[in-house]
């Protein structure tokens, strides 16, 4: 029977591990720093955070979940953990919709608060409950059915891009887990062509997921300072600027 290690030992063995770990993490953010695709990703991040810090506020639930997702993803990426990355991304989507629905559903909201989000609710005879714990796919279809009136015209094909995402990277993500990648590729670099496949669907999601939060909150929209209307109209571009500016957000 082999002998414990000893504590100086185990401390050696650590500290080596740390070390390796270090050297690593080191040649990935370098290779992040000089990338121009993650340069693109972070615009796109502190565009859609800048505008999230301006509507956060106490109304339940709160845009902070939003928040939160959007920088865990930004700093999933810049360790090239593309399929964490993309887990957060599809988290934020999700959490979007929820904002946009409970929202409207004060008396759902308190009910998922109160029992939590364990399993789908199958009995429609409680409707609060059921209401409350739906499968994903019902709150991207009120989002899309909600913004059916929307005055500008994006927020509707904005909501319906973000469902057809979730979809896409729900069934991405469930292949990759399943896949067991093996532990070496943890600290394996992404490629140019990975890091602008990624900065093209962050970019993409972000701006939409700015549409209809716009749409959802017309009266910080319009309020926001100069520096983040600027990130705002960077992050949608220029066309769908043009149409707000036109048009105007909401209902």
């Amino acid at each position: 029977m082999a002998g414990l290690i000893h504590s100086k030992q185990l401390k050696k063995q650590r500290d080596d591990y740390v070390n390796e770990v270090g050297d690593g993490l080191a040649a990935i953010l370098k290779a992040t720093a000089s990338s121009t695709s993650f340069t693109h990703i972070y615009k796109s991040t502190l565009a859609l955070d800048s505008v999230l810090s301006f509507m956060v506020d106490d109304t339940k639930p709160s845009l902070l979940v939003v928040r939160e997702s959007v920088r865990s993803c930004n700093f999933l990426v810049a360790l090239h953990q593309p399929v964490l990355a993309c887990i957060e991304l599809r988290r934020v989507i999700e959490a979007t919709f929820d904002c946009i629905y409970f929202a409207d559903h004060p008396v759902e909201w308190r009910s998922l608060e109160d029992v939590g989000r364990v399993q789908i609710e199958s009995d429609s005879k409680q409707p609060i409950a059921y209401n409350a714990c739906r499968e994903p796919s019902f709150y991207a279809n009120y989002a899309k059915e909600l913004f059916a009136t929307e005055i500008s015209g994006l927020a509707k094909p904005a909501s319906e891009f973000l469902s057809v995402k979730y979809s896409e990277l729900s069934k991405d993500v469930h292949a990759k887990i399943h896949s067991s990648p093996s532990m070496s590729s943890m600290l394996d670099e992404m490629s140019a062509k990975k890091f602008a496949s990624l900065s093209k669907l962050i970019s993409g999601v972000y701006s939409r997921i700015l549409i209809v939060l716009a749409a959802k909150n017309v009266d910080k929209y319009n309020a926001l300072p100069p520096v983040e209307r600027e990130l705002s109209a960077w992050l949608i571009g220029e066309e769908n600027q043009n149409i707000i500016s036109e048009k105007g957000i909401g209902f």
